[in-house]
């Protein structure tokens, strides 16, 4: 099962300058995107994504990094595997590759996102409740296939509105 987890702003706003428009403002949300990824899942990612880690140039903690990419196919460093997003759809497609066996989680950016969307079962979306005009990375969500599943989630901080939706592909 493919599942992708992102947050966006009202307007879809996801990236500023290599961050989150919010910033690190909401550590529940964060709580929330380590405790459903950090069971062993494969984590993948664009690499504009990967490089924007503050823990790059390795990946996620307690997960299996893939970084989609055009350069350095099969190169691995820092325990990231990158590879081609045509490879990465052979793999999945086979039924017998990394991607089958454990969780695999979307997570980023906004081509990423674009080029795997038919392919996603499940979407974890966290809508933070502002604008941010000097964003500069959107991804609007087509959840027209896709059912709301379970509880809404608060993330919220003191300052900032924002909750966790599940939706499933119909």
């Amino acid at each position: 099962m493919i599942k992708a987890i992102l947050a966006t702003g009202l307007n879809g706003e996801i990236g500023k300058n290599g961050d989150m428009p919010w910033g690190r403002s909401l550590p529940k949300d964060l709580e929330y995107f380590k405790k459903v990824t950090s069971d062993g899942s494969v984590i993948l990612m664009g690499n504009t994504t990967h490089q924007s880690l503050p823990f790059f140039p390795k990946g996620f903690p307690k997960r299996k990094n893939y970084v989609v990419t055009n350069n350095g196919r099969g190169e691995q460093k820092s325990g990231v595997i990158k590879l081609t997003l045509s490879h990465f759809e052979r793999c999945y497609n086979t039924g017998g590759s990394v991607f089958n066996y454990f969780g695999t989680w979307v997570v980023g950016g906004a081509s990423i996102y674009e080029q795997l969307w038919h392919m996603v079962d499940e979407v974890h979306l966290t809508t933070v409740y502002e604008s941010y005009p000097t964003a500069d990375t959107f991804f609007k969500t087509d959840l027209s296939n896709f059912e709301k599943v379970g509880e809404e989630i608060d993330v919220s901080s003191e300052d900032l509105g924002a909750m966790v939706q599940v939706w499933r592909r119909i």
